[in-house]
């Protein structure tokens, strides 16, 4: 069984990876200079897809951020 500091290490490797892929869809969000309708259409499809994708990002990084706080405040695993 891993101890708390390896689930600790865990964790923060986690949100560091979480951080760095919303921070990509961010960019591949804000990134759209098409002018072309069809173009525009299958972005924006792939922009639904992102957003998704964000979102479930966003809560998995909640809930990694609070068992992180669960862990400082030495109530992890109870």
């Amino acid at each position: 069984m891993a101890s708390i500091q390896d689930r600790k290490r865990q964790l923060e490797a986690r949100r560091k990876a979480l951080t760095a892929r919303l921070t990509r869809i961010e960019g591949e969000l804000d990134a759209h200079d098409s002018r072309d309708w069809e173009d525009l259409a299958i972005e924006r499809e792939d922009d639904e897809v992102l957003e998704g994708i964000g979102i479930a990002g966003q809560r998995e990084l909640r809930m990694v951020e609070a068992a992180l706080e669960r862990i400082a405040a030495g109530e992890y695993g109870h």
